[in-house]
């Protein structure tokens, strides 16, 4: 059905309420669009954030708040 995987970082402070929300959201949507997404969300956002160009991915949703 899918063509291809996609793979998406998260980059969140999963200390925040605001980004624990978002994530969660992320994770309804991809249930109920049945998206064939490969989600990484990263332990350390901060050092991500610093190596954007050397992350292999297709795509990144993030919040530097």
């Amino acid at each position: 059905m899918f063509n291809k995987r996609y793979s998406i970082r998260l980059l969140f402070n999963a200390n925040k309420v605001y980004d624990r929300q978002v994530v969660a959201g992320i994770g309804e949507y991809l249930q109920g669009a049945q998206c064939d997404w490969d989600i990484f969300l990263e332990e350390d956002f901060h050092s991500s954030q610093h190596n954007l160009a050397n992350l292999q991915c297709d795509g990144i949703i993030a919040d530097y708040d």
